[in-house]
């Protein structure tokens, strides 16, 4: 048997989470490092990593693009996973204590409603437990106490006229567009003749 069989017991060869990282590409082709550590908290990256055998060398990192999220929120994402790496996991969909959120988690949420929303989307995507908890949260006490109007108001929620009208232009607009649509189409009929 070669010397070439024998197992490796150089630490340096075997990567550890800290020494691991990989490029998450958002929607418009920014890229952002995250520790292995971190992408532990997205229970869909952590399995993309493990059964795609992403996993890297020291020094090298894997690409992953996550095409349904912009930079914004792909950034904010990974500030958070990096900013938790070292807590311990919970499964929050059976808690057996509490979810803390603290200041630094509120400050976090601190963001305007769209952002919010694209945040609570990208999390259930990603399926961060933790972090869906925390928004859900956010946007439970964001509507407490509120009626109807000021929940309306809140949340850019159209009324009911808002809405017909919207509908009316929506379907003059479609409208418009078919009648474009069959006039150019007789020209290239006519052309043919």
């Amino acid at each position: 048997m070669s010397s070439d069989a024998t197992p490796s017991t150089d630490a340096e060869s075997t990567p550890t989470p800290e020494s691991t990282s990989y490029i998450l590409v958002s929607s418009d082709k920014k890229s952002f490092k995250i520790s292995d550590s971190a992408i532990r908290n997205s229970v869909t990256l952590s399995s993309l990593v493990g059964s795609c055998g992403l996993y890297t060398d020291k020094g090298e990192q894997a690409t992953i693009p996550v095409d349904n999220m912009n930079s914004t929120v792909l950034e904010k994402i990974v500030t958070w996973c990096e900013h938790h790496k070292v807590d311990k996991p919970v499964d929050s969909r059976y808690p057996t204590e509490p979810i803390r959120i603290t200041d630094w988690d509120r400050h976090f949420m601190a963001v305007d409603n769209e952002t919010l929303f694209d945040l609570i989307q990208a999390v259930n995507y990603l399926d961060i437990p933790v972090l869906m908890v925390h928004l859900c949260r956010k946007v439970s006490e964001m509507a407490s106490g509120k009626s109807p109007e000021e929940l309306r108001i809140t949340f850019g929620i159209p009324t009911d006229s808002e809405d017909d009208e919207n509908e009316r232009k929506q379907r003059t607009l479609d409208q418009d567009k078919s009648e474009r649509v069959e006039v150019v189409g007789s020209n290239d009929e006519e052309d043919k003749n």
